[in-house]
């Protein structure tokens, strides 16, 4: 019996998984778990900007321009592995927070950053002239319930 070790490493995700420490899972039962980790779990991150002075509404006029591109839009986040992306604008309207999902958040900025659509540069140009990033919040918890 060819027995896993404690920790399998999902070279995919570039995490580390302790999915056989109370099992005595056979190898071919923890890649199956790794695939199903891989296939199913995603990482999150929450972003606070601060809208910078006089560019609130530069920002607002962009976010209303990406509807009409849903199609532009949904087509980058794929090739991102960006599972969901979303924006809320705070109640006092100086700050947005940035909800990002996605398989690998290493692998979807990497994407981003060398990204040949057009909208990309766009978003990044937009973004770096309205918002100044105030800081990634804990995360704490994240649950799914997808399958």
């Amino acid at each position: 019996k060819n027995i896993c070790t404690t920790r399998e490493r999902n070279t995919s995700l570039n995490n580390e998984y302790t999915i056989c420490s109370a099992q005595s899972y056979t190898r071919e039962r923890c890649v199956t778990l790794l695939i199903f980790i891989t296939l199913f779990m995603t990482q999150v991150k929450l972003v606070k900007f601060k809208i910078k002075e006089g560019q609130k509404q530069l920002w607002l006029d962009w976010y209303k321009e990406l509807q009409p591109r849903k199609d532009e839009v949904l087509e980058t986040l794929k090739n991102e592995t960006v599972v969901s992306e979303s924006c809320f604008l705070s109640e006092e309207g100086d700050y947005v927070y940035y909800f990002v999902e996605a398989e690998d958040m290493e692998t979807a900025q990497a994407a981003f950053k060398k990204s040949a659509f057009t909208i990309d540069p766009e978003h990044r140009e937009k973004r770096m002239a309205s918002l100044e990033k105030v800081g990634q919040l804990e995360e704490l918890f994240h649950f799914e319930n997808r399958g």
